[in-house]
């Protein structure tokens, strides 16, 4: 499931993982970093690798919501933060089997 660590995305995560629980499944959370947005700033390293720490950080704040849901709920949860663009990510998830 896709999070952003939004209230939406919250109740969106709260009905997965009601979902997951019920049918003994497990659940993926996904945050993905959309880098395209940033591609015309300047591509210095230093830069960039903090630009990058700083985009990452939402994602972890999302994945500590997703995690605590689903330990409250007996539910096992993997993460996995991802850039690029969400249409093209969740195509190539979805050809792998997520």
């Amino acid at each position: 499931m896709a999070t952003d660590g939004s209230e939406s995305s919250k109740f969106a995560v709260d009905a997965g993982i009601e979902l997951a629980r019920l049918s003994w499944a497990k659940i993926q959370a996904v945050y993905v970093i959309d880098i395209f947005a940033y591609s015309s700033m300047p591509q210095d390293p230093g830069w960039e690798e903090a630009m990058y720490a700083q985009l990452r950080e939402p994602g972890r704040e999302a994945f500590s919501y997703v995690e605590t849901a689903a330990k409250d709920a007996g539910v096992e949860v993997e993460t996995l933060i991802l850039e690029g663009t969400l249409q093209k990510k969740f195509s190539i998830l979805q050809k792998k089997g997520y």
